[in-house]
């Protein structure tokens, strides 16, 4: 009795079986297809969008590297961390 209900839950090979699955990995490869179009394709694009230009040449006019680290090396981020700080720090407290 045992061994036939364990048979019974387990998926049992046939068309339908093998059409879910190719469906789960034809939506993968469609899922990693578009996002190398959005990284490869779309983004660049909008380089070149109106706006966008100014921006990106007044960041490498200041030599600003526009990176996931959100400007954490640029010295004014540096001024302005070390000023929240020293106001958290040192203000009186109420």
């Amino acid at each position: 009795m045992q061994v036939a209900l364990t048979n019974a839950l387990r998926p049992q090979a046939g068309p339908g079986f093998f059409r879910g699955r190719l469906a789960r990995w034809a939506g993968l490869l469609i899922g990693l297809a578009l996002i190398w179009a959005f990284m490869f394709l779309l983004v660049p694009l909008l380089d070149h969008a109106p706006g966008y230009e100014t921006i990106i040449a007044q960041n490498r006019e200041l030599e600003i590297r526009a990176t996931a680290l959100f400007y954490s090396d640029l010295e004014q981020t540096n001024e302005a961390q070390n000023y929240m700080r020293n106001n958290r720090n040192f203000s009186p407290r109420h």
